[in-house]
């Protein structure tokens, strides 16, 4: 770009160029998978490990009962701990996108930031060390979270950027 067309996209008198996407910025979408597929691959895991060594019966044990021993709770506890820092990362990336467009755009980086918190509290402190702890982060988690997903769905609706699919998804769950 030239330094003519830079002075005017400052002053606003130009178009504003397109965002830049290097490498090392990561999109919320891109945050969102890898959160996923983090927590759905950890928890899998650790499942197979405690119900193949025999810590857990194989018909619906609680995620939790399938982190208590080891080694399953150190594979639990090290995917969860990074799929909360990655929550968290991702209430920061939509704030920033949704900042001035949304409304509540502060209480959705509020709640996910909680949701975050929620659950990498109860991720570090599993069930038979100190149950009220793992008990409080799992309510806090589960309580900000829906908050956070309440807010997004509700201003969802309002943004051009999101699909028809995507709202229909959001209004079954």
């Amino acid at each position: 770009m030239s330094p003519t067309k830079d002075v005017r996209v400052i002053l606003g008198d130009g178009p504003e160029p397109p965002m830049p996407t290097p490498a090392g910025i990561l999109s919320a979408k891109t945050i969102t998978y890898a959160t996923v597929i983090l927590t759905s691959t950890t928890i899998l895991v650790s499942y197979v490990l405690a119900v193949s060594l025999h810590h857990e019966h194989a018909w619906l044990p609680m995620i939790s009962d399938c982190a208590v021993k080891s080694p399953e709770m150190f594979i639990f506890r090290y995917g969860m701990l990074v799929a909360a820092a990655l929550l968290g990362c991702n209430s920061v990336v939509v704030h920033a996108a949704t900042k001035g467009t949304y409304s509540l755009s502060s209480a959705t980086l509020t709640s996910g930031l909680l949701a975050a918190f929620g659950l990498g509290l109860l991720t570090a402190v599993n069930e038979d060390e100190v149950n009220a702890i793992h008990t409080a982060g799992a309510v806090t988690f589960f309580l900000c979270y829906e908050v956070f997903m309440l807010i997004i769905s509700y201003n969802a609706q309002y943004d051009a950027r999101v699909s028809q699919m995507s709202l229909n998804v959001k209004r079954v769950a």
